[in-house]
């Protein structure tokens, strides 16, 4: 399976501006740049695993949300749960790693300043 990212930019914007736009819930932090992209997964039923970088949050894992944004009708949502391990083979399951690759427990303390890895999965499907 090969994942293709056909476009990628980072929006660095203000909980205000999401929440405007994308209707997030009201007490939304934003923790990371907003990213978009597209993404093409060559194999029907696969699943891509995407990743980006934070050093921003802060609090324990559970007090982290992951939001999906869509710029078609401007609302959001909440993405998946937070995974109890790595798990690329669940879509919507999503988890943090740090630097050295290890999983974030669930309910661990966050610490800012710290780079974490915000992982997610997609799976792909043609209609």
């Amino acid at each position: 399976m090969t994942v293709s990212v056909s476009s990628n930019t980072e929006n660095a914007t203000t909980d205000t501006v999401l929440q405007q736009t994308y209707q997030t819930p009201s007490n939304f932090e934003l923790r990371a740049p907003v990213g978009s992209f597209t993404a093409t997964v060559d194999s029907n039923g696969a699943n891509g695993v995407f990743r980006f970088n934070s050093t921003s949050l802060n609090g324990t894992t559970s007090d982290v949300r992951l939001y999906k944004c869509f710029d078609t009708n401007g609302t959001s949502m909440a993405f998946g749960g937070y995974s109890t391990a790595i798990d690329p083979d669940t879509e919507g399951a999503w988890w943090l790693e740090d630097d050295n690759g290890n999983y974030v427990d669930a309910g661990a303390t966050l610490t800012q300043g710290t780079n974490y890895w915000v992982n997610y999965v997609k799976r792909q499907r043609y209609l």
